[in-house]
């Protein structure tokens, strides 16, 4: 129902879009972007590693998926397969442990708020 989404939609933000059209400071749920885990080709995984690297992030291999730790972010590159490319994910910190826990589905992502205040998108 269309006039249940600016609803579902303060709920999630946690109040923050009511706040912001009330004048009064927003309280924002979402911190910073801890991790992206995106699907590339061969080459251009090859390309951010060496990039990453030189930047001091460390690597890693699990099975088909390239870990690159730097201080504040984790990437996680995947060979990219048919339409799957481009950003699959983006981990984030939360600025407090949300009042509505649970997956949440935004169009064809889902929007996953966590006890440890901690979010997940998937695309």
């Amino acid at each position: 129902m269309i006039l249940d989404r600016p609803f579902r939609i303060r709920r999630l933000l946690g109040g923050a879009y009511a706040e912001t059209l009330a004048g009064q400071p927003a309280q924002l749920l979402f911190q910073d972007v801890v991790g992206l885990t995106v699907a590339l080709d061969e080459a251009r995984i090859k390309r951010w590693t060496e990039l990453c690297l030189a930047f001091g992030y460390r690597f890693e291999n699990e099975k088909e998926t390239t870990v690159l730790e730097g201080p504040d972010l984790t990437l996680r590159l995947v060979p990219a397969r048919g339409e799957r490319r481009g950003v699959l994910e983006i981990r984030m910190r939360l600025r407090r442990r949300p009042e509505n826990p649970g997956e949440h589905r935004l169009g064809t992502s889902m929007l996953t708020l966590r006890e440890d205040a901690s979010a997940i998108w998937s695309f």
